[in-house]
């Protein structure tokens, strides 16, 4: 398709670009629910301090159990992949110019995206008296994701602390909004190349801000308490990098293809990948666990994590070139299925561990056997997640795209999961399907 001429705006008989599958992201979000499992597992059953293995390599020495507790890379990973999807149609109706989507509907569907899986689940923990709230604000707060902007509130519920990334998100979904009419107004009157660098400038101008937000939360200024580097502004390079990596896919496409990374070039990225995560125990002294760290430790914890998830969403994100160790498996069925479920997955992993390690006998703080209650909660996460996508955030969906649920027809013109970029909404003299 040819590139818009510099001065268009919108073009209201452009065809909506066609709709791009991204296969490796399920299995990419299925990493990162992974991760988070394993991280939450270790600390939970107490693996991440309590483990004595040491492995000695040459001058290397420490405890495998430790890294454990640096496998924080899971949120980052998804924020990205976040970004990378969401943003992308913004991308693809401003570089086409072509009408951008529809501020209403995006919201309408974010909100039935994690909002209804979400109040399930909480009324689930409520009648099994596995939760509880000790006032009318608190509850008020759980139920719209705004507990997590105090201290206590979000501590409040230990099961329910991971959910701090769905707070985060949400208030990305409403910053997207903003964000991208405003960037469409910046590049207006420019040719792709010059789109492209508005947008990769914008990018940085976004994870430097981040930076500087975490640096007035570390330092204590304006009396920020230490979860505020959990917030959006807090994690914003994170999403940054997700909406870098579709500007430079959007601008690809537009000059005749998607970016290619070779398949050798492809796994290099995971080599890479590899040493970031490495580096965060090997250059610093981050916490392993859910203590604040600050200083160079917080600042190359932040640093290293983001480029071990901005390498590993690379490879599944500039598909010019298909192949690839890394690709394959990120293709592979089991971790699809797995990144598919993951929503429920992540909403349950925490309740069932802490279960898990009850029934084991490990009443004791921070003592249960890791393999029991890993395999035994995972597992149990893994049927919650399946039975939560299947017959509620699946129906849901159909529900909004106007299929009828379960009817077992084709599949709806709108994805049905988050792995699908969609193109932005035709202008309505294109008969095309939303």
């Amino acid at each position: 398709m040819s590139a818009p001429t510099p001065t268009t705006t919108t073009t209201p008989a452009a065809k909506a670009p066609p709709r791009e599958r991204f296969t490796g992201l399920e299995g990419l979000r299925a990493v990162g629910i992974i991760a988070v499992f394993l991280t939450h597992s270790a600390f939970i059953t107490g693996t991440t301090f309590g483990s004595k293995w040491n492995v000695h390599l040459g001058p290397v020495s420490g405890r495998p159990a430790s890294l454990l507790g640096h496998l924080e890379i899971g949120p980052a990973i998804f924020f990205m992949i976040s970004a990378f999807l969401l943003y992308r149609p913004f991308l693809m109706a401003s570089f086409h110019g072509t009408a951008p989507p529809s501020t209403r509907r995006f919201l309408r569907r974010r909100f039935i995206r994690v909002f209804p899986a979400y109040w399930a689940t909480l009324i689930l923990m409520f009648a099994l008296g596995w939760i509880h709230t000790e006032t009318k604000l608190q509850l008020f707060r759980v139920i719209t994701l705004t507990q997590i902007y105090t201290h206590k509130g979000f501590f409040g519920i230990d099961v329910l602390v991971p959910t701090w990334t769905l707070a985060t998100e949400v208030t990305f979904y409403v910053f997207i909004v903003v964000w991208a009419p405003c960037m469409r107004r910046v590049t207006v009157r420019c040719d792709p190349r010059a789109r492209l660098q508005r947008e990769l400038v914008g990018a940085f101008a976004l994870a430097v801000f981040a930076f500087l937000f975490r640096v007035a939360v570390y330092h204590g200024v304006a009396r920020l308490p230490d979860v505020a580097e959990h917030w959006l502004p807090g994690t914003l390079d994170l999403f940054a990098v997700g909406m870098a990596f579709a500007a430079v896919d959007v601008y690809a496409r537009t000059r005749g293809g998607p970016p290619r990374l070779s398949p050798l070039v492809a796994d290099l990225c995971v080599v890479a990948a590899v040493f970031w995560f490495f580096a965060v125990p090997l250059f610093t002294n981050a916490s392993e666990g859910i203590a604040y760290s600050t200083g160079w430790d917080a600042y190359g914890r932040d640093l290293f994590q983001l480029m071990c998830s901005a390498f590993l969403l690379a490879p599944v994100t500039f598909v010019g070139s298909s192949g690839g160790l890394y690709r394959r498996l990120m293709a592979t069925k089991p971790l699809a299925y797995i990144g598919l479920v993951s929503y429920g997955i992540y909403l349950w992993h925490d309740a069932w561990i802490v279960r898990a390690v009850h029934w084991s006998g490990g009443f004791v703080a921070l003592k249960a056997p890791f393999w029991t209650v890993g395999v035994s909660a995972f597992s149990l996460s893994v049927v919650m997640g399946a039975l939560s996508w299947h017959f509620l955030e699946r129906p849901v969906l159909e529900l909004e795209a106007g299929r009828r649920p379960f009817s077992g027809g084709p599949a709806t013109a709108r994805p049905l999961s988050n792995n699908t970029a969609a193109p932005a909404s035709p202008p309505p003299t294109v008969s095309v399907a939303p």
